[in-house]
């Protein structure tokens, strides 16, 4: 009874007669049959990694290290993952909630003189069967861990783009497919220090051609730190980052400098939703 009043207080149930609950719009949001759908995040951000790696918070205040490898004795989620087949399964269907969250401002984005797209990290392909989905002329190239990738083939059969879509397994820390006109990275960047973060860019540049596009999607900390809702949204996600597995959020100015250091330039940042932004950038 004590979790469904407290609940009740922060609006995710209503007390519609004594000891009797029921969810209320902003709790319909962690049922399994809604569109959009939070509970997969909620089941993450509620399970053993983050419960225990925050539990750690006060080694990355001491350190500014990941809580991760001193709380539970690993060297990276991926190792993590590779032990919890369950909770990888849970980590993926958040990651697709987030994909689908930021869709609409990805897809909107000019792709007008493109042929194929490279989504680098991009989990199930959600986010690329969107865009391929919504732009005829695209062809694409879903690249991630082999563990990730075996996941994709329903999802891209559903969204009737299979045919248009090439599934690669590897590691962006070894290389990146090579002969896109435009590589896509969907917060993938904000899970990295700026050494890992430069190395999977550089990868990227190595694979592409002269002039070829990049495209981010992040979350771009502003210069001067307000109490706004998105500032808030923003530096806990950077705070998360640090504890779960030792990333960042990023400035502007930071992303120029790690896109310079690995061979591109960046050209253009434009808001994609109220925290999240496209970061587009072109290799020199």
């Amino acid at each position: 009874m004590a979790p469904l009043r407290a609940l009740t207080a922060f609006e995710v149930f209503e007390e519609i007669e004594s000891r009797r609950f029921a969810l209320t719009p902003l709790g319909a949001w962690l049922r399994s049959d809604v569109a959009g759908s939070l509970r997969p995040a909620a089941r993450f951000y509620g399970g053993e990694y983050p419960w225990r790696t925050w539990g750690d918070l006060l080694h990355c205040v001491r350190t500014g290290e990941a809580a991760a490898p001193h709380a539970l004795r690993i060297a990276s989620l991926e190792a993590y993952f590779a032990q919890h087949a369950t909770e990888l399964a849970i980590f993926q269907a958040a990651m697709t909630t987030y994909a689908v969250s930021t869709m609409a401002g990805v897809v909107a984005h000019d792709f007008s003189g493109l042929g194929t797209i490279i989504d680098v990290g991009g989990g199930q392909g959600m986010m690329l069967a969107a865009l391929v989905q919504a732009h005829p002329a695209l062809r694409g190239i879903l690249f991630d861990l082999p563990a990730v990738v075996q996941g994709a083939a329903p999802i891209l059969e559903s969204a009737g783009v299979a045919q248009r879509c090439d599934v690669v397994a590897g590691d962006a820390f070894d290389a990146v497919p090579t002969g896109g006109d435009l590589y896509l990275l969907s917060r993938v960047i904000h899970d990295w220090d700026d050494a890992h973060a430069t190395a999977i860019l550089r990868n990227c540049r190595r694979a592409a051609r002269q002039g070829t596009k990049l495209l981010l999607v992040e979350s771009v900390l502003p210069t001067h730190v307000t109490s706004s809702w998105t500032s808030q949204t923003q530096l806990l996600s950077d705070l998360n980052m640090l504890v779960l597995g030792g990333g960042r959020e990023r400035t502007t100015d930071d992303f120029g400098a790690i896109l310079a250091a690995s061979g591109w330039e960046l050209t253009r940042v434009t808001p994609a939703d109220g925290v999240m932004s496209l970061v587009e950038g072109i290799a020199v």
